[in-house]
């Protein structure tokens, strides 16, 4: 597996990735991806067998970002790393690609002085897989929100960022 930093060459298919886990996540255009890649202090894609398996999207503080998961964290804290989206296919599911997608966003996130890295889960209706993954690297839950009009709950989580989860 080889963590890159995305390129406009990925973009087909992150969104199609996105796409297929868009009941986690919110939908993208090429258009607003392209805006949110401009924004993100990191886009992360993971090669296996020449072929892009997995994404990450991140963004500190500061960003002009309108999700209103990254707006209460921008409320609360002067200084994180915000990943709005992580997704493995199906393919490399089990892989270790998420967990290595995470150890570089932690590193990213060490290397920067940024204390926090956040994020958020869905809780209703629950994803019992994303919490479980997030426990592993120390999230904690420091609030929940409704969101699509209502229609999820999401816990908003953070983690403080340790040397330890970068290896």
């Amino acid at each position: 597996m080889t963590p890159r930093l995305a390129v406009p060459a990925d973009f087909p298919v992150v969104l199609a990735l996105n796409e297929g886990s868009v009941h986690f996540l919110s939908p993208l255009t090429p258009e607003r991806l392209a805006r949110l890649h401009e924004e993100a202090a990191l886009h992360l894609v993971i090669e296996l067998a020449g072929e892009v398996v997995a994404f990450l999207l991140a963004f500190r503080e500061g960003a002009n970002y309108d999700s209103v998961n990254y707006q209460w964290f921008s409320r609360r804290y002067a200084s994180f790393l915000y990943i709005d989206r992580v997704v493995v296919s199906p393919n490399a599911r089990g892989s270790g690609a998420g967990a290595l997608l995470y150890r570089r966003a932690f590193a990213h996130a060490a290397k920067s002085d940024v204390p926090w890295i956040t994020c958020e889960f869905d809780v209703d209706p629950p994803n019992p897989a994303s919490e479980a993954f997030h426990q592993k690297f120390g999230f904690r839950e420091l609030g929940r929100q409704l969101v699509a009009d209502g229609k999820k709950l999401v816990s908003l989580q953070g983690a403080a960022v340790s040397s330890a989860m970068c290896k």
